[in-house]
């Protein structure tokens, strides 16, 4: 999947919170779950064995994989209200090794998730109430188990995507099914 993001992430206290605009690529079919996810962030991004304070806010990339691990991988500063690519590519069909970038970060994530079966966007927050994230997620490109190349948010077998929020964040479509925009903790704060 590709796609690009549009940020302006803060926190209040970057050794206990953390706010992101990530990709996810996910098989919510294994146990334990197993995902990727690319993107940017700012914060305390420290789970498992995995210690990044990202502050001031940074390019991220993180994988849960088929044993249990959790990887994570922080990169260069970003520049705030600046369009960024994100890629996530499975280099060959049912294998276990995935391209992952997003900005001036690629690298590889290795004995991974041999398939996925969902792709998400959007705000990920432990900030509540103090985080501040307005940002924008369009031009999604993905490939099927056949190979084919899909834009957009939707697909011939499922339909539209579906948008989740909590408050905050939220969620909007700009245009449907190629352009959204999340926030934390309100629209009015971003100046969407």
């Amino acid at each position: 999947m590709t796609g690009c993001a549009r940020p302006a992430l803060a926190v209040a206290n970057v050794g206990t919170e953390v706010v992101g605009n990530l990709d996810w690529v996910i098989n919510t079919n294994a146990s334990p779950l197993q995902w990727i996810e690319a993107g940017l962030v700012d914060g305390n991004a420290s789970y498992g064995n995995c210690n990044a304070i990202v502050s001031p806010h940074s390019f991220f990339w993180a994988d849960q994989r088929p044993n249990g691990s959790y990887n994570c991988h922080v990169g260069q500063v970003f520049s705030q209200g600046v369009y960024y690519g994100t890629t996530i590519y499975q280099l060959a069909a049912y294998g276990t090794t995935w391209d992952v970038g997003v900005g001036t970060l690629a690298q590889q994530s290795t004995n991974s998730l041999v398939t996925a079966n969902l792709i998400e966007t959007g705000t990920e927050e432990d900030t509540q109430p103090d985080g501040l994230s307005c940002s924008s997620s369009s031009n999604m490109q993905w490939y099927d188990s056949n190979g084919q190349l899909h834009t957009g948010w939707s697909d011939s077998s499922n339909g539209q995507a579906k948008l989740y929020a909590s408050n905050p964040p939220g969620v909007y479509w700009v245009s449907q099914p190629n352009w959204l925009r999340s926030y934390a903790p309100n629209k009015s704060t971003c100046g969407f």
